[in-house]
């Protein structure tokens, strides 16, 4: 798996929509490693939670939380204006995955409306197209499968936790 993008809207301390180019590499250098810093409070911890929600949604801590607290964790993740105004949520990432020689580019974006009760919503595509034999009901099966849960302590390393 190579990260490429990863965006988040309204999402912890980040108003309106922030991308990050996550490539580790471009014409000039190699970069293979991607580094985030920054203060206490800045949203390292969110941009880490909100990797691991994008793809694995009420699963992202390794278990499945209930509806309930989901909810609840999700709400205390919205930006704080966003709630006010009843706009959107989002995570989503852009990734490369090989699988039997076929490289694809992947787009996952989960999404939620910033009030209650929330609406969720996970797009997953391929190469710019729906998932091929993927039905909207297993698309979250099917990211467990891609990218299982045990990997992304490989990927998304918090140095806080």
């Amino acid at each position: 798996m190579q990260l490429s993008k990863y965006s988040v809207e309204n999402f912890g301390v980040f108003k309106g929509k922030h991308t990050f180019d996550l490539s580790t590499s471009n014409e000039n250098k190699s970069k293979p490693i991607i580094i985030i810093g920054g203060l206490n409070g800045s949203g390292k911890t969110s941009l880490f939670e909100g990797f691991k929600l994008c793809i694995y949604g009420s699963l992202f801590k390794g278990h499945q939380f209930s509806q309930r607290h989901y909810e609840t964790y999700l709400l205390d993740r919205v930006y704080r204006g966003a709630k006010l105004s009843k706009s959107r949520t989002s995570v989503s990432l852009e990734f490369y995955h090989s699988h039997l020689g076929k490289r694809s580019k992947y787009k996952v974006e989960r999404s939620w409306n910033t009030f209650t009760p929330l609406n969720e919503q996970l797009v997953v595509l391929q190469d710019g197209k729906p998932v091929p034999g993927v039905t909207e009901k297993q698309l979250q099966h099917f990211l467990m499968e891609l990218i299982p849960i045990g990997l992304s302590k490989l990927f998304f390393f918090d140095g806080e936790q």
